[in-house]
């Protein structure tokens, strides 16, 4: 549902005249509220705090440092993962209709029908969509508005639920694992000397851990019931206010599971990430990244272990590492096989949405490909003038089973991405999709010129068109869009 005076734009989008409740020249959401502001910063810090005692009073001076590693590396990816969903549910537009927006004008553009009513805000003189309610704090109306949260300093509507979710859950797992790690520093303080169990003094440490244990168990209380009340607010489709008012349902019911698809998207890995929103316009090129990013990673930690492995063996196991030999060796196959699981599903996932989007990464990936070849045929050649033992650091055997593959892939992807492309091109330069080409569709749209189809899908002719982070800017017509009463 998108309305607005005479002019097109989709939800979300920022209207320059509206700059109230916006910073960053409109980019971000952000609410001038005082009480608001101070009680996000008192969240920052409280996370701040459970991340200092538990650093640096429990785990770091702990004597077993493979339950302070592995401890360390939960709670500062879960706390990452928290104050990224605080901040994104902080900055999001929650669904704000344009204050003002209720003109003589616009109202006679909606074309109603003799009966038909439409709903208007008198707070903010704005025409309300089905199920928008007014908030006092933001002062304006928030579709599916759910409520006003002080401590993310925003309303809780359609487009930052899932963050809002999100940071209730990671919060909540965070408390449960501080008060686990309070309770083991106690059992381990009492059973040694208190001098000896942490780098403060005994009064310091106590006070530090009954803190710690007061402010995890609010906080996990808090949490867990707020991150129950929004799960069944989205599984029978039933925000908080719409609960409080027992307001009869004038909306379409769906099924549970697409209300909860329509909050968090397909069941994938994104669900837990707040990097991804289901509403974001430019969702598939961030998964894009987030996929890539990881596959890369994995790629690293697969060859760092490779490396690893190679230099233990070459010198003494006891000599290449701090721990034993068969810590070692436990640590480095765990990350392989992790790193290896990782590669391999990212890869996938790329791969097949790289088969969905259909732009110009088949343009890389066919330039890729042919490099490969042509390395992989330099290097062969190399190796038959010269000893196969001299070309590579690796066997003979080893290095002709990696050139060898690598060939395969390269050949596999070329020829792959060269056909996808000419036919993405073609169905550009023509104006005429894939689908239009298989179903022999008559062509009811205005025909353009070619020049100005290949504009439409990669903008004016600059070193942009050959950029995977840029969209084009040109601009075409669309018609009005209206809300629906």
């Amino acid at each position: 549902m998108d309305y607005y005076d005479g002019t097109f734009r989709r939800r979300g989008a920022w209207d320059p005249d509206q700059q109230h409740n916006r910073c960053c020249n409109g980019r971000l959401w952000f609410v001038r509220d005082v009480c608001g502001i101070i009680c996000a910063i008192l969240t920052w810090l409280l996370i701040l705090y459970a991340e200092f005692v538990v650093m640096t009073v429990i785990l770091i001076p702990s004597p077993y440092p493979i339950y302070s590693y592995i401890n360390m590396v939960i709670f500062n990816v879960l706390a990452f993962l928290a104050i990224s969903s605080h901040l994104r549910t902080m900055f999001t537009d929650p669904g704000s209709v344009p204050k003002g927006n209720a003109s003589d004008k616009a109202i006679q553009q909606m074309g109603l029908r003799e009966g038909e009513v439409f709903f208007k805000c008198a707070k903010c003189c704005s025409i309300k969509p089905d199920r928008a309610h007014h908030c006092s704090v933001c002062r304006v109306c928030v579709r599916k508005m759910d409520h006003h949260c002080p401590w993310v300093n925003s309303c809780i509507g359609e487009n930052n639920q899932k963050f809002f979710v999100l940071f209730t859950l990671y919060i909540a797992i965070i408390s449960a694992h501080a008060i686990f790690l309070t309770v083991n520093q106690f059992a381990h303080c009492i059973r040694t000397e208190w001098r000896n169990c942490s780098t403060y003094s005994p009064p310091a440490t106590v006070i530090f851990l009954l803190f710690l244990t007061f402010e995890a168990l609010l906080f996990a209380v808090f949490t867990m019931i707020m991150l129950g009340t929004q799960l069944n607010a989205i599984w029978n489709d039933e925000t908080g206010i719409e609960q409080l008012k027992k307001e009869e349902a004038r909306w379409v019911k769906r099924s549970r599971w697409k209300n909860i698809q329509i909050v968090f998207g397909r069941f994938s890995l994104a669900w837990f990430s707040p990097l991804y929103a289901s509403h974001d316009k430019d969702k598939a090129r961030k998964l894009l990244l987030f996929r890539l990013y990881i596959a890369i990673i994995s790629a690293h930690a697969i060859f760092l272990t490779v490396n690893q492995f190679a230099h233990c063996i070459r010198t003494e196991w006891r000599n290449c590492s701090t721990y034993s030999p068969p810590a070692t060796v436990i640590f480095l196959l765990f990350l392989t096989f992790e790193a290896l699981l990782f590669a391999v599903f990212t890869m996938i996932m790329l791969g097949t949405q790289l088969n969905a989007i259909w732009n110009d990464e088949t343009l890389y990936i066919a330039i890729i490909s042919a490099h490969a070849i042509f390395l992989t045929v330099n290097q062969f050649a190399h190796c038959i003038r010269t000893e196969w033992r001299n070309c590579s650091t690796y066997s003979p055997p080893a290095t002709v089973i990696f050139l060898l593959f690598l060939t395969f892939e390269a050949l596999l992807f070329a020829v792959f991405t060269m056909i996808m492309l000419g036919t993405q091109l073609n169905a550009i330069w023509n104006d005429e999709t894939g689908i239009e080409q298989l179903k022999k569709e008559e062509a009811r749209w205005v025909k353009r010129s070619r020049w100005k189809n290949i504009q439409i899908v990669f903008g004016r002719f600059s070193l942009a068109w050959f950029s995977p982070f840029t969209r084009p800017m040109i601009k075409t017509k669309h018609e009005n869009y209206y809300y629906s009463v």
